[in-house]
């Protein structure tokens, strides 16, 4: 995906567009092997700013209502996350568009002149489960097992049941989780338990996990999707 600058002056809320950096720099690549991955790729169209970030396993995608210079963009890590940190107390504050950099207030975030990976190509076209969660209670269960390193979640129609493995493998505690509507035939699943409490964290107060054969499994939320890095066990 090339970069491109169609607009390059607008006023936004400091603190909601913080807010929204906040919610996806976690995901970025800290790799210097992939430096275009070090980055938010935001793109705006009438008023709509979508923010993606990936560490190239994990992707992060967040829509929200909220000027910015339109077009595309690649956000270097360290202005994004700086910027991110910041508060402004309802202020609003100016994002002025560059070739090379954008200001956001007094933040300058350099765009490095790379392209960006085709994202919604390595989503599921179509899903064969789907499991409607509460958020809540899912995290809750995940830090009561805080030292857990994998959780092997057992979904079916009838119940789901959860599994907290350490690192030796040795299973440490299992839980009932709290399922609100369940589509689709029973699914075996793992995850890394910190990260899936992270996606299910940025996925806010509702989460529709969606999982299809051979491929990544997709957390949904209002504003949101959150492609994990778990997978299915046969």
């Amino acid at each position: 995906m090339a970069d491109t600058i169609t607009t390059t002056s607008v006023q936004v809320d400091g603190d909601k567009l913080a807010a929204a950096f906040r919610r996806v720099t976690p995901f970025m690549s800290e790799s210097a092997g992939h430096p275009e991955l070090c980055a938010v790729y935001a793109e705006s169209t009438g008023g709509n700013l979508e923010l993606t970030a990936s560490d190239g396993y994990r992707i992060a995608h967040l829509s929200v209502t909220l000027p910015f210079p339109e077009g595309r963009h690649l956000l270097a890590a360290k202005g994004c996350k700086d910027f991110s940190q910041r508060a402004y107390q309802g202020q609003m504050v100016n994002v002025v568009a560059d070739k090379d950099f954008i200001m956001v207030g007094e933040v300058k975030v350099e765009c490095p002149g790379l392209s960006y990976f085709d994202y919604p190509a390595v989503l599921p076209d179509d899903f064969k489960t789907e499991v409607l969660i509460d958020p809540k209670a899912w995290i809750k269960a995940i830090r009561k097992y805080d030292k857990a390193i994998t959780v092997g979640v057992d979904f079916t129609p009838e119940k789901t049941m959860a599994y907290f493995q350490n690192d030796g493998k040795e299973t440490i505690g299992h839980e009932l989780m709290p399922v609100q509507t369940y589509l689709g035939p029973a699914q075996k699943v793992s995850f890394n338990s910190s990260r899936l409490r992270r996606a299910i964290t940025f996925c806010g107060d509702s989460c529709n996990i969606q999982i299809a054969d051979g491929k990544p499994i997709v957390l949904e939320g209002n504003d949101c999707w959150h492609r994990c890095n778990g997978f299915i066990v046969t």
